[in-house]
């Protein structure tokens, strides 16, 4: 299972890295359509507004995802030493 949770969080932070400006351009492009479409074509506002949402909130998710890895594996290894310092401790006395 961790093996696969690092696979997918190496995955995830290329997507990033790679291609992380693209969904910002993206998501720009869908606004500028809704600032320029007729105020009476409110399908096309709608259509748009939803693809800048769900291109934010895949962006958004990506982010959420890698931050949660990230901080989960810092706790790991504070937990790894303290228990380490917690050895020293014992063999000390």
């Amino acid at each position: 299972m961790s093996e696969d949770l690092d696979m997918r969080y190496r995955q995830a932070k290329e997507v990033l890295d790679g291609a992380g400006w693209l969904f910002d351009d993206y998501a720009k492009g869908q606004l500028a359509v809704i600032m320029q479409t007729a105020p009476d074509d409110r399908d096309a506002r709608e259509q748009a507004y939803v693809r800048a949402s769900v291109v934010a909130e895949i962006k958004g998710g990506l982010l959420a995802f890698i931050e949660g890895y990230e901080h989960q594996q810092e706790l790991i290894k504070r937990k790894a030493e303290r228990a380490e310092k917690m050895k020293e401790r014992r063999r000390g006395r």
